[in-house]
């Protein structure tokens, strides 16, 4: 099987602090900005796909 993977290299913005959904630091600071990257795959997608 191949796939037809992308990414997106962008920034990463905490607009309201989630703490109570999350242990995870990045998402405690209201306003910090962390540097990310996003990886798409149409994989599990595309027609005709065999399923096991």
């Amino acid at each position: 099987m191949h796939t037809n993977p992308t990414g997106a290299f962008d920034t990463f913005t905490v607009t309201n602090g989630i703490t109570r959904y999350t242990k995870v630091a990045i998402f405690f600071d209201a306003g910090k900005q962390k540097p990310m990257f996003s990886r798409f795959s149409t994989a599990a997608g595309e027609k005709g796909l065999a399923r096991a």
